[in-house]
């Protein structure tokens, strides 16, 4: 079965995607098709398991996951300083988004393991200290704060004992200023324009004063489709992608920007109803999902109003990107394969 008040936000959001990016850039539109129809098999395949059977086989759908994040650093040719992408058929393929929902498989299958505290922390660690470091070896920082996110967000929701984690954050804020040193060049710079843009009005900060001046521009009702300036003139870069939020908010204004946000306030609600609904191993790793998606929508729309460094995360399901379209949609499935455990009525299931 499949919950119409999950997928009908979904899609809606994929299919608003697509029509901005034809808009933007047609020319990427036919991958971006070809993306949709490839996640929607994975989605309709995963829909079709049960939740018993991917948790008996979570070690082996941990050992998957690494092989994904180990790909691109053995297969995958450097572009702009990272190794992230592998060529597959003809398309370009960012494995993280993939392994991202399949580690929240493993770590919910650990949350119902908990017996031992220190054992669990151990293993619990381990899990996903392993694919975190790979993911900043790539480099990709912004995924790997999106997979700490869930990561967390299922500590937090087992009930982690509170000195154990608060002794964790202590740890963590400890260790965080040591990543400076392992940071790269730019990476550093998008941190020091974050605080004050205008420190590189012309090259890291450009970004983010260019988005701020098209979500300005567009006012209440926008510039019109096809009209934005800044997009279409391309001084706005990564319009399709990373900054498909400012292009919407110059094309359609606070209307349409207020649009897209009550597509995803209904996704989320969904998916909060089905965290709310389970228990076990499926609330876990529905949470996992819930809070890691949020995260990257937070992230994203946070980025493109300079509230936050940029990062290179993409809106969930609006912004182009193939490997995100397709992660998003494996994200969906699982949370549709958590729903079927819950009792179906008529206002929320459709055969």
């Amino acid at each position: 079965m499949i919950s119409v008040s999950l997928t009908v936000p979904a899609l809606l959001l994929i299919t608003s995607g697509v029509l901005m990016q034809y808009n933007l850039v047609p020319e990427v539109v036919k991958t971006q098709l070809i993306a949709l129809g490839v996640g929607l098999v994975l989605f309709v395949l995963v829909t079709m398991t049960r939740l018993q059977e991917w948790q008996r086989y979570a070690l082996v759908v941990w050992v998957v996951s690494i092989g994904l994040l180990v790909l691109p650093l053995i297969l995958g040719a450097v572009t702009r300083g990272s190794s992230r992408w592998i060529q597959i058929f003809g398309m370009t393929l960012q494995t993280s988004e993939l392994a991202r929902p399949l580690l929240m498989v493993v770590f919910a299958d650990l949350a119902v393991r908990w017996k031992n505290t220190r054992l669990f922390l151990l293993r619990y660690v381990i899990a996903g200290l392993i694919p975190m470091l790979l993911l900043f070896v790539q480099p990709d920082l912004g995924t790997t704060m999106l997979l700490v996110i869930g990561w967390l967000a299922i500590l937090l929701v087992k009930g982690f004992p509170r000195r154990w984690l608060v002794g964790s954050l202590i740890l963590v804020l400890a260790v965080a200023p040591l990543m400076w040193f392992g940071m790269r060049d730019y990476q550093r710079t998008r941190l020091m324009t974050f605080v004050n843009p205008s420190l590189d009005p012309l090259g890291a900060g450009y970004n983010v004063l260019q988005a701020r001046i098209a979500i300005g521009s567009g006012q209440l009702t926008g510039r019109g489709i096809g009209l934005g300036t800044q997009s279409h003139l391309q001084f706005l870069p990564e319009s399709h992608t990373d900054f498909m939020l400012a292009s919407i908010g110059e094309e359609t204004g606070y209307v349409g920007t207020l649009g897209v946000l009550v597509l995803y306030a209904l996704l989320f609600g969904a998916i909060y109803k089905v965290c709310m609904q389970t228990e076990g191993f499926g609330a876990y790793l529905a949470w996992g999902l819930l809070i890691m998606a949020f995260g990257q929508f937070f992230i994203n729309a946070a980025m493109n109003v300079g509230l936050m460094p940029v990062t290179g995360v993409t809106l969930p399901l609006l912004s182009y990107g193939g490997s995100s379209l397709i992660g998003m949609l494996l994200t969906l499935g699982f949370l549709n394969v958590v729903a079927n455990d819950i009792p179906a009525s008529s206002d929320i299931w459709i055969h």
